[in-house]
């Protein structure tokens, strides 16, 4: 025997739906807010007006706890960001931007090159503070080495990303070379 129906006509049903539909939204409401003004923008030409997290993310009292942490655990940080890395470039940093491209040029939408611009700015930025946090604990030893190599490796998929943003923003034939090659494939 299954088990009891929730809702017994269609109106009850609709109502429910709606009801957690609206929770879904309050949930992720700033990740939808987003999400809409870059899609906004990308329709309508405007460019962004604001850089970074807005001020309604940002909560005053996250911002002022500022835990103490030894080399161990900044060094684990980094390895967790190099692994993050490699996970989301896959095999080659190469076929990783040519897959953005190869995307970019069936949709010819933005939208993927800037989410991924996002997610490396990101890495980036943290990978910076850990680094940052090993050059003030232990100068510039084996492990800050190890994380400048990270970064390094992180910057150059960020370089290659908006290369490609700034050709797609401005004209699609700018994107090749003489030789028909993309900017990126001939730098990474």
């Amino acid at each position: 025997m299954g088990r009891p129906k929730l809702y017994h006509t269609a109106e009850e049903r609709r109502v429910a739906n709606a009801a957690k539909s609206k929770r879904s939204y309050h949930r992720n409401k700033s990740t939808i807010s987003d999400r809409r003004k870059v899609l906004y923008r990308e329709r309508t030409g405007q460019s962004d007006k604001t850089e970074g997290p807005s001020k309604r993310t940002q909560d005053p009292v996250e911002t002022c706890k500022i835990p103490v942490r030894g080399l161990g655990y900044w060094s684990s940080r980094v390895d967790f960001l190099a692994k993050k890395h490699r996970i989301l470039i896959g095999h080659s940093p190469y076929t990783y931007v040519d897959n953005i491209y190869h995307n970019f040029s069936i949709s010819h939408r933005k939208l993927g090159i800037r989410e991924a611009l996002d997610e490396h700015n990101n890495l980036q930025t943290k990978i910076q503070q850990c680094q940052n946090e090993i050059l003030q604990i232990d100068g510039m030893s084996d492990e800050w080495k190890r994380s400048d190599k990270v970064l390094k490796g992180v910057e150059s998929v960020l370089f290659a990303l908006q290369d490609l943003l700034c050709a797609a923003m401005t004209d699609e034939s700018e994107l090749m070379h003489q030789n028909k090659e993309l900017k990126y494939q001939t730098d990474l």
